[in-house]
């Protein structure tokens, strides 16, 4: 039996509604007509910021100024410079075992450093309104401590950077006052004592267990797609806000989602693997 592959994002997403799940990760469809301008630009964002943890800055610096996010990027590191001794940036082959069966959790940090004996995940988040963030609540934060916690063995603490897709130096009303660095760059650094680590763990495995189940009983005769009942939830988190709407309202409306169907709305998600040094270890 091939290894189950989770990540974050699908263990958040089977909690909040199994539908999605399996729109997203059993079909294995990326619904398409979601992305924005803002989207695109973050991710781009993301991109030369990586670049540059990975030591390629000097090209990145030829798009200065012709490339808006690059010069986001590098304003950005002119205020902020990379930290000291970077361990990773943005490595998509980084997997903790989540369950003793083979279940695998893998993780895309956006950049990992260690600083005085302790593990720190970074986290960018771009934004052109003030962003609003309740890190008492936030589940992707402490999964990440607690992952990493059982891969370095070291403690590990957490940060989200804030990114504004202005840069300083921009005016921003009609007064012509400009930005400042420091409305523009919003740290959120969170550490959680070991407790509450061990307990996000655990809720994660219970999340994948019920999860391995619904995969088990999705194979049953005369149960099948019953297993992927959605939450129907109102509000942020719900049914309007749901990357998979469209096609869950397809699917609602036919009984089952055609090959045409799925073509319009949606693309292959490329499936998760496991890489085989983890196989071997």
């Amino acid at each position: 039996m091939d290894p189950l592959i989770l990540s974050s994002s699908s263990l958040k997403l089977f909690r909040n509604c199994r539908e999605a799940y399996k729109l997203g990760y059993v079909y294995n469809l990326d619904p398409i007509g979601t992305e924005s301008e803002a989207v695109e630009n973050g991710t781009a964002i993301h991109k030369y910021l990586e670049m540059a943890a990975k030591g390629q800055m000097s090209w990145m610096k030829d798009l200065y100024e012709k490339d808006s996010n690059a010069t986001v990027a590098i304003k950005f590191l002119y205020h902020h410079p990379l930290p000291e001794n970077i361990i990773m940036a943005e490595d998509r082959e980084f997997f903790v075992k989540l369950l003793d069966d083979d279940t695998w959790i893998r993780c895309t940090f956006d950049l990992v450093y260690e600083r005085n004996g302790e593990i720190v995940i970074r986290d960018y988040k771009t934004f052109s309104r003030a962003p609003s963030l309740n890190l008492d609540l936030d589940f992707q934060a402490r999964f990440y401590i607690a992952a990493a916690q059982k891969h370095f063995k070291k403690p590990v603490s957490f940060e989200y950077v804030f990114i504004r897709q202005t840069p300083p130096g921009v005016p921003k009303d009609k007064a012509g006052k400009c930005w400042e660095p420091e409305e523009c760059y919003l740290f959120y650094p969170l550490d959680i004592p070991q407790r509450e680590a061990d307990r996000v763990w655990a809720e994660a495995r219970i999340t994948a267990t019920d999860l391995e189940r619904a995969l088990e009983m999705y194979e049953w005769d005369g149960v099948g797609d019953a297993v992927w009942y959605h939450n129907d939830r109102k509000g942020f988190g719900g049914c309007d806000s749901c990357f998979y709407k469209r096609l869950c309202a397809a699917e609602n409306q036919t009984g089952k989602l055609d090959e045409e169907t799925i073509a319009q709305l949606s693309k292959p998600r490329e499936p998760l693997t496991l890489p085989e040094r983890y196989r071997l270890g």
